[in-house]
């Protein structure tokens, strides 16, 4: 088993976020980019050793502001080239320019895909922007993300977000209809789509597919709406219900989008009392659920949860389209 430090140089804010990226020149992934990577004895420290980079190959004085730890990468099959485990490190490199040894500047918006699960690790580097969310990070408090990833609406304090959340694998027209759909009905202040992995699926960054790629997919899909992507739960490698989360998120009034499937299973969903109460607004959108099951459950939850305001969305084009036949064509 190798360990190893990944290190993530991020500077600039909105369209010239940059990142430091190596280019491989061997397979696996040849002529792909890569994080930069640095070999871990079993008795050193990972923060030392990340260090030692930011001195040796930043050619710059090292301090700790800026600098933050993310989750440990210990997936098995995580990378191609045997049993690894990766302790990646972020530096945001603030009003100083300088030119690395490790590899070259890139703009974030302008990767096209990342070797091994270093996608997932940028993902994870990126939802710690956004301040409202679980884990958000001051070192980089008051830095944008590119427009087509964070939405200038959604970088700076709002006092009611609504979650839209799934695996969109992949997106369609149908998942469009919902938030087209909440937008007419309510005209929410800011919508954030978050997406994340199937629980009881295998997992497809372990199949050769590229999380990122994967992200910047969905967010060139709206990228002429007004939804913001979160990636923060795209490239971890735990489950993250929505009860783990929707709690701990710094808003005033959170609110679900919900289809009618989803909401009639709420009650079932894990720790869904503290999640239900955690929340000002769950929008519910038509589809396949007979509507006086519907009525009944809305009923039956509001009398339930008295505080909680339970909207039922006006119908839509693609409701009685079955999901199997959205998905077999994208743009039904």
């Amino acid at each position: 088993m190798d360990l190893v430090v990944n290190a993530l140089f991020l500077k600039g804010s909105r369209e010239n976020l940059s990142i430091i990226l190596n280019k491989r020149s061997v397979k696996p992934y040849k002529d792909v980019y890569e994080l930069p990577e640095f070999p871990l004895d079993f008795d050193h420290d990972a923060s030392e050793v990340f260090k030692k980079v930011v001195k040796n190959d930043l050619s710059i004085s090292f301090d700790e502001e800026n600098v933050f730890q993310l989750d440990k990468r210990v997936k098995q099959g995580r990378d191609l080239r045997g049993e690894r485990y990766s302790y990646p490190f972020v530096k945001y490199l603030n009003n100083i320019d300088c030119q690395p040894s490790i590899g070259e500047w890139v703009k974030v918006k302008e990767i096209k895909e990342l070797a091994f699960d270093h996608g997932c690790i940028l993902l994870e580097a990126l939802g710690k922007f956004f301040y409202y969310m679980p884990g958000f990070e001051k070192a980089v408090a008051k830095i944008n993300l590119p427009e087509i990833m964070g939405k200038a609406n959604l970088s700076f304090e709002h006092e009611s977000i609504t979650f839209f959340g799934g695996t969109f694998n992949p997106w369609h027209n149908g998942h469009l209809a919902c938030l087209n759909a909440l937008l007419e009905a309510e005209s929410p202040n800011s919508v954030l789509v978050i997406p994340d992995k199937n629980p009881w699926k295998v997992d497809s960054q372990f199949m050769g597919e590229c999380r990122f790629k994967k992200y910047m997919e969905l967010c060139q899909r709206l990228k002429n709406t007004p939804f913001a992507v979160y990636p923060g739960f795209f490239g971890k490698e735990d489950n993250n219900p929505t009860s783990s989360w929707i709690t701990k998120v710094n808003i005033r009034r959170k609110n679900l989008l919900l289809g009618d499937d989803s909401f009639m299973d709420l009650p079932h969903w894990k720790n869904a009392k503290e999640l239900i109460q955690a929340l000002n607004c769950i929008y519910i959108v038509p589809r396949n659920t007979p509507i006086n099951l519907l009525e009944k459950k809305i009923e039956q939850l509001a009398k339930e949860y008295p505080s909680l305001s339970l909207t039922l969305l006006p119908n839509h084009e693609f409701q009685d389209v079955s999901s199997t036949e959205i998905r077999k064509n994208f743009n039904i």
